[in-house]
């Protein structure tokens, strides 16, 4: 029996197989290859192992040297989130405030009185999940109530997420109730007048996320073969963090192609006296699950938040760079997943979408500072963790893989930094990159050999990566690079 693991990640874009030595604590050899989730995942794996033979291991997933196989998948990107509520402005902010580290992206928000007609354009989105609100607690019931009878007839693969008036919530749970459906009830999105509570929601919608990620075709064959079942890729990446949060407070950051997943493992308590905690408390360790933020099949929801920014940005460097050399771009990524720069302005742009990504997600993640004026003076409010204490700014992923090829990984950490605005995110922390997935490979290991795990986050020696055929050997002290150096 040997001694090796096969740690598999099955990506949105890319499938990575990674080799590590258990015996030595190292990545011994990294490989990868397009992700084939359109028809079956499996055949990806497999050409991504198949490549291991650069490096005189074994290509096959079921050979004996492979004493433990290990998967995580994120293949099926992030969910297509319908909303239905009473009241267009109140409704579509519930929608993004719920949809925002969960794992959503919206598809469509409906309001008012529905009907057959309004119930098709429903189903016109191809809904992954339908969430139904409407009226506060107490208020409005007959039409929170007709509302769901005139959709209680979607198809019942559609979860349904009820966060509607409390009063009524029972009874639209009953009415949604058909089949095998899943229907969960949460807390009123919009419990009174102008007042948000979207914490419970939220959660379901990301429980229901880190699902219908591992659902991709071909992945249940594929458990079958493993040593234990399939994690999502954002719930190791998570473990791994809690490792390196042992030591030090650390904010990671993950750009994929269909979201961007922060993680943080910081206590986040206010570094000024006058700073007021408000709401729930935060857990030690977070992450948060941006769908509306990639750069391949996430790339038209980002352009919709950043396109002038990123423009601006783009122009700054390439003075010829324009709006439609943007929207080429864009629909390049977006009608291929597997799409790799081919030029200087091409790998730059790759760059500076990656750069809003995480310029968004950090400032979503971070707790943010709310004044309010009183008759005694001005009062501060900390909701969320305040995170600007922290030590260890972590960029890992294929984002950071490319930009350390490039060479400005300093700059996409950059724009996870504290910023003197009201999103506390990190103000001085040292930048370290992850160009291998030493991240992920440490969370996998972590469930059977955290000692191994730890090993692998302290250093990782000659490993390489094929890509495409094309390999490139790293040569490495550590498996953290500064991104200063």
């Amino acid at each position: 029996m040997g001694t090796y693991a096969l740690l598999l990640d099955i990506g949105s874009t890319f499938t990575k197989a990674l080799v590590c030595d258990r015996d030595r604590g190292r990545i011994v050899a990294r490989s990868q290859a397009a992700t084939t989730a359109a028809d079956d995942v499996v055949i990806g794996v497999e050409q991504a192992i198949a490549r291991l033979h650069a490096f005189g291991l074994p290509g096959d997933i079921d050979s004996p040297a492979y004493a433990a196989r290990y998967a995580t998948s994120s293949a099926a990107g992030g969910l297509r989130m319908v909303v239905v509520g009473l009241t267009p402005g109140l409704t579509a902010r519930a929608a993004r405030e719920t949809a925002t580290g969960a794992g959503a992206r919206i598809y469509g928000v409906f309001s008012g009185k529905m009907d057959a007609d309004a119930a098709a354009e429903v189903m016109n989105c191809h809904p992954d999940i339908l969430l139904f609100t409407g009226g506060i607690d107490g208020g409005n019931e007959a039409s929170v109530l007709e509302n769901a009878r005139i959709l209680r007839d979607i198809p019942n693969n559609i979860p349904i997420v009820v966060a509607c008036n409390r009063v009524v919530a029972g009874e639209v749970r009953r009415i949604f109730t058909t089949g095998q459906r899943e229907v969960y009830v949460a807390p009123n999105v919009m419990p009174g007048l102008d007042r948000l509570d979207v914490v419970g929601a939220r959660e379901i919608i990301r429980q229901v996320f880190m699902q219908h990620i591992v659902a991709a075709k071909g992945l249940a064959r594929l458990a079958d073969r493993l040593s234990m079942g399939v994690l999502p890729t954002p719930y190791a990446v998570m473990q791994g963090v809690q490792l390196m949060g042992e030591k030090e407070e650390v904010v990671a950051v993950d750009v994929g192609g269909a979201t961007t997943d922060v993680y943080s493992a910081a206590i986040g308590a206010p570094l000024e006296p006058d700073l007021i905690p408000r709401g729930l408390p935060q857990p030690n360790f977070r992450r948060t699950v941006e769908g509306d933020l990639g750069v391949r099949e996430g790339i038209r929801s980002l352009l919709e938040i950043a396109r002038e920014d990123v423009l601006d940005r783009m122009r700054k460097k390439i003075t010829e760079f324009d709006a439609d050399a943007l929207a080429t771009a864009e629909r390049e990524r977006y009608q291929s997943h597997t799409y790799l720069p081919s030029d200087g302005a091409s790998r730059r742009l790759e760059g500076e979408l990656a750069r809003a990504c995480i310029d968004i997600g950090s400032r979503r993640h971070a707790g943010f500072v709310e004044v309010e004026d009183t008759p005694t003076g001005p009062v501060k409010y900390l909701w969320g963790k305040d995170l600007r204490g922290v030590t260890a700014l972590v960029g890992t992923g294929g984002a950071f893989l490319a930009a350390a090829r490039r060479r400005d990984s300093q700059s996409l950490l950059r724009g996870a930094l504290y910023t003197g605005d009201a999103f506390l995110r990190p103000r001085s922390p040292r930048l370290l990159v992850d160009p291998g997935y030493a991240v992920f490979a440490a969370g996998l290991l972590s469930f059977h050999d955290p000692d191994v795990a730890r090993a692998v986050l302290g250093e990782l020696r000659a490993a390489r990566l094929i890509d495409d055929g094309e390999w490139q050997e790293w040569e490495r002290s550590s498996s953290w690079m500064s991104a200063e150096g």
